[in-house]
């Protein structure tokens, strides 16, 4: 393969997920927005506690890998 191929290959690929980028953080702020409409102040709770749930299952996957990785096979 040649570089201007390879060049050409990346150029369609930034064409084909630049939209998604650009979609993402207004379909995002949208659902926020949505979320505060419809259930208020409560969905706080529930962004907080998803947060909360995503930091611990992180934190605890962190550590089940630092015990796999000192056991010997």
């Amino acid at each position: 393969m040649t570089y201007m191929l390879v060049d050409a290959e990346n150029m369609c690929k930034i064409f084909t997920i630049l939209p998604q980028l650009v979609q993402f953080p207004l379909f995002l702020t949208l659902g926020i927005i949505s979320l505060y409409k419809a259930a208020g102040l409560t969905f706080i709770a529930g962004c907080v506690t998803v947060f909360l749930t995503g930091s611990t299952i992180s934190y605890i996957t962190k550590i089940t890998f630092g015990y796999c990785e000192k056991t010997p096979l």
